[in-house]
């Protein structure tokens, strides 16, 4: 199992929206532009590839890997969310 956390800052509203809505299909919404994914390294790769595909020289995208011992100690705090991450 796979576990990462993926930011991106892109400037332009439509592509922002599309990787937005690409995302909130296969990852949990975090934040604005802040998702976390848990799943297959096969689907990670077809994310990464759809993302950068979308991206330009201004944007930048950011994906950080969770290791099971961060993920188990990571807490999300939030009153419009389901806890995702509880240690």
């Amino acid at each position: 199992m796979n576990r990462w956390l993926i930011s991106y800052d892109v400037s332009c509203n439509k592509k922002r929206g599309r990787i937005f809505r690409f995302l909130k299909k296969r990852a949990t919404h975090i934040q604005k532009s802040i998702f976390f994914y848990s799943g297959s390294q096969n689907e990670l790769q077809k994310i990464e590839k759809f993302i950068i595909s979308c991206i330009d020289k201004t944007d930048s995208i950011f994906f950080m890997p969770c290791c099971d011992k961060c993920y188990y100690q990571s807490k999300l705090y939030s009153p419009d969310s389901p806890i995702l991450m509880v240690s």
